[in-house]
């Protein structure tokens, strides 16, 4: 009565994972193509990269940051997330570049 009881499908949530996994590629997939057409729109790239990088599709996380800071330059969180996707795809090893978007997300923005 100590032992805890196995799930009747110990698979299922495996597989679930795997399918929610592939449809989120495919759905990222199919927001790139759209912004395709929209390189000004910030806020797709911004959600088109964030979504990326949650999932681990790193190279197209730093892709679609990368269009969403050339929007924003000013954005602090952009270039962290930036540094981030960086950081993550390169293994924990921090280049030169993700220091570099993490230097200027930190700098304070300059006033007129």
């Amino acid at each position: 009565t100590g032992r805890p009881e196995l799930p009747a499908r110990p698979f299922a949530d495996r597989s679930a994972g795997e399918e929610n996994v592939q449809n989120a590629a495919r759905l990222l997939d199919e927001l790139e193509k759209r912004l395709q057409g929209k390189p000004d729109d910030l806020q797709g790239w911004v959600l088109l990269g964030r979504t990326a990088l949650r999932v681990g599709r790193f190279d197209q996380a730093i892709a679609a940051l990368q269009r969403a800071i050339v929007l924003a330059p000013d954005r602090a969180d952009l270039l962290a997330s930036y540094a981030e996707a960086l950081v993550l795809k390169d293994q924990g090893k921090i280049a030169p570049r993700a220091l570099e978007a993490l230097e200027s997300a930190l700098k304070p923005a300059a006033t007129n």
